[in-house]
C-alpha cells in the first residue's frame, strides 16, 4: 500500500484524534473508509541504534504468530513510509471506545473488586506475552 492509498483509506486528524502515546509512538482514533469501522493507528518513528532497528514492524513480526488473547491488542498490519523528516511506521490496531487505561480510570470510579479484576486481566495479558517470550515495552 502506498502512502497516498493509506491516507485515503484511514482518516484521522493528528490534532483532534490523539488517544494516547508514549516513548514508542502516538496512537490516534481513525476511520477505515474501506471496512467502514473505527480503528486505532499507532505512529512511531523507526529508530536505528548501532546495527539494531527499533520499529513497529519488528514488533509485528514478533507477535504475528502469537495466539489470540482477550487482553492483548495485536497489530493487524503495519505500513512503513519514508519522508524528508524520517521513516515512520503506521500500525493498525483494534479501537477501544472506552479509551486507554488512563482515560478509562479517570472517567470511571471502580470498587475494589473491579480494580482487582482489571489488574488481574492486565497481569494475565502480560503473562501470555511472557509465556511466548515477548516483553511489553509500553508499561
Amino acid at each position: 500500500m502506498t502512502e497516498e492509498e493509506f491516507f485515503k483509506r484511514y482518516s484521522f486528524n493528528v490534532r483532534e484524534d490523539k488517544i494516547g502515546g508514549g516513548s514508542f509512538g502516538t496512537v490516534y482514533r481513525a476511520y477505515d473508509n474501506v471496512l467502514d469501522r473505527e480503528v486505532a493507528v499507532k505512529v512511531s518513528e523507526v529508530r536505528i541504534s548501532g546495527d539494531k532497528e527499533f520499529s513497529l514492524r519488528e514488533e509485528f513480526k514478533a507477535i504475528e504468530k502469537l495466539p489470540p488473547h482477550a487482553n492483548i491488542a495485536n497489530y493487524e498490519e503495519v505500513h512503513t513510509f519514508e519522508s524528508f523528516n524520517g521513516v515512520f511506521d503506521y500500525a493498525i490496531m483494534q479501537y477501544y471506545p472506552l479509551g486507554n487505561l488512563d482515560h478509562f480510570l479517570s472517567k470511571n470510579e471502580l470498587n475494589q473488586e473491579k480494580k482487582e479484576t482489571l489488574v488481574l486481566a492486565i497481569i494475565d495479558g502480560i503473562a501470555h506475552l511472557h509465556k511466548h517470550h515477548i516483553v511489553q515495552r509500553d508499561l
